[in-house]
């Protein structure tokens, strides 16, 4: 690349970036004063009043509301994971949830533990369901 090259590559990109960021400005905030950002549901980019792209309709006569909360998955995330890995504490996956909510711990340390302790209650000492490795030292073993 030669002078000449680089002097008409710095003076186009000077020229060419204000006007790229003016338009992304009039995009955003634009004539309307409204923030694309919070634009209403049923209003398109353009102003129009048609459908916006993946917009629902809505029916005020239904039922459902509609709204999705992410700790509505989170009993489901940890019975799916333990099913992965084939753990007897499936079965128990909806009380662990409860009992950690309940108690302020979070779910997934209790289920961490137990992975790390027993492979997820796989391996656990003969005849005990101790899958957290509670009391398990050379003295002898807490079962319950």
């Amino acid at each position: 690349m030669d002078k000449k090259d680089r002097i008409l590559f710095v003076v186009s990109y000077l020229l060419i970036t204000p006007l790229f960021v003016g338009i992304i400005f009039v995009l955003i905030f634009g004539s309307s004063g409204s923030n694309l950002v919070s634009t209403k549901i049923g209003k398109s980019f353009i102003g129009g009043k048609g459908p916006v792209i993946g917009e629902a309709e809505i029916r005020p006569e239904s039922e459902q509301s509609g709204l999705i909360l992410g700790a509505d998955a989170r009993p489901i995330l940890l019975k799916e994971y333990l099913l992965k890995y084939k753990s007897p504490l499936v079965a128990y996956s909806d009380l662990i949830f409860e009992l950690s909510q309940k108690h302020g711990i979070d779910y997934r340390l209790i289920v961490a533990i137990a992975q790390q302790e027993s492979n997820l209650c796989k391996k656990t000492p003969p005849d005990c369901n101790n899958c957290w490795g509670y009391g398990i030292h050379s003295k002898g073993t807490l079962c319950f």
